[in-house]
């Protein structure tokens, strides 16, 4: 990139007692082959050392700031309001960045000044699952339909104009866990989004929760979906309905993973009702009705019975295989 196009980028780290993530987060920035950055690391008012370990690493370009916990959407927005760069990137403090990140996505902002947000693949690293897995980047244009079924914009791969900002707001701090899909939608109701395939950054799985508030987060997503629809985007009626779908579908497949031992919150006749939802609003989709109908069995059968139907569906998956 030329000398004469090396706009600020203000990389944004929210974190909560991750103190040595936390450091690890901050080398992969310190690393990165574009170097006119400053990095912000918003403390949402951690009890471990991260304050500490922070303040040993001597750069200029990094600022410390602590604040009362108010969960992570508060502190992104804590960032960007005391942030000074023409871009804003994201970084969760569990994930790194690939050290040509930010001069890939930098150049490409600055040749496609129209782009309100543009994102990456990423690769997914569970360490205690031993899982490795890579996310290509698919979206462009203005998919807000594809935003909310895919899922697919990693909040650490994202880089956007600072003037976006201006426009669209920051994120919605009452929507715990999903505030970012809803704020990417919003973005795209008024720019243009773009994606860069390749994966540039690292999302760092330690631990898979057992513990899953699934109640909440449907909850929470189903508000998501109330507040896109209400400022009418150019999706169709039954497209909206099948959306309606999704966060349902999803509930109940996180807690086919949890059964039995479902989180305290959850009932059988919540499940049930759950699967009804998505069979209302969505009756033409197989793949849906499978994980739903087996869950229903679940539910309502004894465990010997559903047992026995449980080894004969996995015979003839096999056998279809």
């Amino acid at each position: 990139m030329s000398d004469m196009v090396t706009p600020l980028v203000s990389v944004i780290i929210p974190t909560y007692n991750r103190a040595v993530m936390t450091v690890e987060a901050i080398q992969s920035v310190l690393s990165q082959t574009y170097t006119n950055f400053e990095i912000i690391v918003v403390d949402d008012g951690s009890t471990d050392n991260t304050r500490d370990v922070v303040a040993q690493i001597d750069d200029k370009r990094l600022r410390y700031i602590y604040q009362d916990n108010a969960r992570q959407a508060a502190a992104r927005n804590h960032g960007i309001e005391v942030s000074k760069g023409d871009y804003v990137a994201f970084l969760d403090s569990d994930d790194l960045f690939f050290p040509e990140k930010l001069a890939q996505q930098v150049q490409y902002l600055v040749e496609h000044p129209q782009v309100g947000l543009l994102y990456s693949g990423y690769t997914f690293c569970g360490k205690q699952e031993n899982i490795k897995t890579i996310h290509y980047a698919t979206l462009s244009g203005q998919p807000i339909a594809q935003i909310m079924t895919r899922m697919e914009i990693a909040t650490p791969s994202v880089i956007m104009p600072r003037h976006v900002f201006d426009i669209v707001g920051n994120f919605d701090t009452t929507l715990p866990g999903v505030e970012d899909l809803e704020f990417w939608v919003r973005v795209a109701c008024h720019f243009e989004i773009a994606s860069m395939p390749e994966p540039l950054v690292e999302i760092r799985v330690n631990s898979i929760n057992p513990n899953r508030n699934v109640r909440r987060r449907l909850n929470n997503t189903l508000r998501v979906w109330d507040k896109i629809f209400a400022q009418k985007p150019n999706i169709g009626w039954l497209e909206q309905r099948k959306l309606y779908a999704l966060p349902y579908y999803l509930a109940v497949s996180e807690l086919s993973h949890l059964f039995p031992n479902l989180p305290d919150d959850i009932n059988p006749p919540l499940v049930l009702g759950i699967c009804l939802r998505v069979l209302y609003y969505y009756p033409f989709k197989s793949a849906y009705h499978k994980v739903v109908w087996r869950m229903i069995f679940r539910m309502i059968l004894p465990s010997k019975l559903y047992l026995f139907f449980h080894s004969i569906w996995n015979r003839q998956q096999s056998e279809s295989e």
